[in-house]
C-alpha cells in the first residue's frame, strides 16, 4: 500500500509538473472574428539630425539640420472569415482614436489617406498573404498600408515554451523606397490569457532618387536620369508585443529602434549623413 501511494504521489507531482509546462507554453493563431470591427492605433515619434554636404561651383559648404516630429492615427478594420483566411477592409481615419491618439481626419493625415482604403487578406498562422489599395497606383498609399501590417508577422507551427523564440524576415517595396528587415519574437512569459514578447528587430531601408522623378508627370524625358543617387538606412532596435491568446491578435506593440545612413548621396552635387531614434506604439481592440 506505502509503495502504491508513493506511485500515485510521483504520478500527481508529474501531472503537475506536465501542467505547468503545459501552461508555460502558447500556440499562435490569428483569431480575427468574422464581422467583427477592429480599431488599430498608432504613435510615432522621430528625432533626427542630418548633415548635408554640397559642392556648389567648386566650393563646398555643410548644413546641419534638426527634426523632431511625432505624428498619431487610428485604422479601422472590419472582417470576414472563412476557415483560415481572413479578410479585412481597412479605412483610414473612420474612427477618433481619442485624445491620447489625436483625430487622424484632420491635418495632413486626412490630406494624404482620407479617401484611401484597403482589402488585406491573412491566414491565420501565415499572416498577410495579399493587399490591394485604392486608389491602387499610387505607391505611397500601397506602401503605407504595407507598413501597417508588417507587425502581423508568419506565425511558428509549433507551440513555444517560455525561452523560445521565431523569426519573422518581410520585405515591402514600393515606388523608390524598398525596406527589408528581420524580426525575432523571444517568448518571455504566457499569463492571463496572454502572450509576452521581447522583440528584436533589424531592418534596411533603400529609397532610390531616380525613381520619385521618373513617377512626376510633366517632366522632359530623361528627367528621372539626372537624380541619381539614393539613401541607405540601417534600422535596429528593441522593443515588446503582447499576443491575445484567446482574441487571436497582437493587441500592443512597441519598438524603440537608432538608425543611421549607410549611403546618401546625389554624385557631384550633395552628400547627406543621418541618424536618428524612433519610438512606434501600436495598439489593436476589437470593438
Amino acid at each position: 500500500m506505502k509503495n502504491a501511494a508513493q506511485t500515485l504521489t510521483l504520478l500527481a507531482a508529474g501531472l503537475l509538473a506536465s501542467n505547468a509546462l503545459y501552461a508555460a507554453s502558447a500556440e499562435l493563431r490569428y483569431g480575427f472574428k468574422d464581422g467583427a470591427t477592429y480599431l488599430v492605433k498608432q504613435q510615432y515619434h522621430d528625432v533626427s539630425t542630418t548633415v548635408t554636404t554640397m559642392n556648389m561651383m567648386g566650393q563646398e559648404k555643410t548644413l546641419e539640420s534638426r527634426q523632431n516630429r511625432s505624428t498619431s492615427s487610428s485604422w479601422q478594420a472590419k472582417t470576414k472569415r472563412s476557415g483560415n483566411s481572413i479578410t479585412l477592409d481597412v479605412n483610414y481615419g473612420k474612427q477618433q482614436g481619442g485624445d491620447r491618439w489625436g483625430d487622424p481626419s484632420s491635418g495632413s493625415g486626412e490630406k494624404i489617406y482620407g479617401n484611401s482604403s484597403a482589402q488585406v487578406t491573412l491566414d491565420s498562422q501565415k499572416g498577410m498573404v495579399s493587399l490591394s489599395t485604392k486608389p491602387a497606383d499610387d505607391p505611397i498609399v500601397d506602401l503605407i498600408y504595407r507598413s501597417r501590417f508588417f507587425w502581423m508577422p508568419r506565425l511558428p507551427t509549433k507551440r513555444l515554451k517560455v525561452g523560445d523564440s521565431f523569426t519573422y524576415d518581410y520585405t515591402m517595396q514600393s515606388g523608390m523606397v524598398t525596406m527589408k528587415g528581420e524580426d525575432e519574437y523571444i517568448l518571455d512569459e504566457v499569463s492571463g490569457g496572454n502572450a509576452y514578447f521581447t522583440v528584436e528587430s533589424q531592418m534596411l531601408t533603400v529609397i532610390d532618387y531616380s525613381k520619385m522623378y521618373q513617377q512626376q508627370e510633366g517632366l522632359p524625358e530623361g528627367a528621372g536620369q539626372m537624380m541619381v543617387g539614393g539613401m541607405t538606412l540601417a534600422h535596429q532596435g528593441e522593443g515588446a508585443a503582447i499576443f491575445d491568446l484567446k482574441e487571436g491578435i497582437f493587441v500592443e506593440r512597441e519598438m524603440k529602434t537608432a538608425y543611421t545612413s549607410k549611403k546618401s548621396e546625389t554624385p557631384g552635387m550633395m552628400i547627406n549623413r543621418m541618424n536618428g531614434t524612433t519610438r512606434d506604439r501600436w495598439e489593436m481592440e476589437r470593438r
